[in-house]
């Protein structure tokens, strides 16, 4: 059964692949090149301050930056690497906003890890078929049930991602990280 969840899982990430900083082409809420380099290079550089970081070293932490915006979700042993991560995170060149959803437990397990990214993809997929959003212009990070939105949006736009997100079976809670525009 775990093998099947498993392999469901990476076909649906297929389409996703190469993805992990998207950019609309035209109009607004468009980042430029430099803009998306800025943001893997912050990304790089957390990673590295991450794991160099021995008191970090038994956590699993996600690092998500868009548009100079970092998103830290997973989890560590103490409050005190919590707040290292963070620091590490605002001290990264760059970075304007730091917003810090580790949580003080153990680690997720595999089999938790696959569906958050089970339902990272249904939720995708959902919002590359609306109409109503540019799907692009918004990341979903899936932490132990917890969806994160982050992105360029116009308000109109969070909402129809909010609904799309509301309505999909297994999600715990939604927290916005939106930049309205």
């Amino acid at each position: 059964m775990l093998q099947r969840l498993l392999l469901t899982c990476l076909i649906a990430l297929i389409p996703l692949a190469g993805c992990s900083t998207i950019t609309g082409e035209h109009g607004y809420g468009f980042r430029p090149d430099y803009v998306v380099e800025q943001d893997q290079r912050i990304a790089r550089t957390l990673w590295q301050r991450i794991n160099d970081n021995q008191s970090l070293a038994t956590g699993h932490i996600n690092v998500d930056v868009y548009n100079t915006r970092v998103l830290l979700t997973g989890q560590v042993p103490d409050a005190a690497s919590k707040q290292q991560a963070a620091r590490l995170a605002r001290d990264v060149e760059a970075v304007h906003d730091v917003r810090n959803e580790l949580s003080v437990a153990a680690n997720t397990s595999t089999g938790q890890r696959l569906h958050d990214t089970w339902l990272t993809s249904k939720i995708r997929t959902r919002m590359a078929a609306s109409e109503n959003i540019d799907a692009d212009r918004i990341r979903v990070t899936t932490e132990n049930g917890v969806v994160y939105l982050m992105g360029l949006v116009r308000h109109d736009e969070a909402e129809t991602a909010i609904g799309i997100v509301r309505d999909v079976d297994g999600v715990q809670r939604i927290v916005k990280v939106f930049e309205y525009i």
